[in-house]
């Protein structure tokens, strides 16, 4: 069995600014965000995305970031 990729990864990829660093990009991907709520928990986009969670959302936080 494969591993499939992350479900929106090409548009998340897309909003990632091209100057930013791999090491921030996994930092970002992998600690829970404001914003990012599945009931009573916050989630990491990448779990975000996993529960099917908006694509939007996560395209918008690397927006913010770029702009910083």
């Amino acid at each position: 069995m494969g591993v499939k990729p992350l479900p929106g990864l090409k548009k998340v990829l897309a909003a990632i600014p091209e100057s930013m660093h791999p090491a921030r990009v996994r930092a970002i991907m992998t600690h829970e965000r404001d914003g990012l709520w599945i009931d009573d928990a916050m989630l990491s986009p990448r779990d975000w995305l996993l529960s099917g969670g908006d694509v939007a959302k996560v395209e918008g936080i690397f927006r913010s970031v770029g702009l910083s």
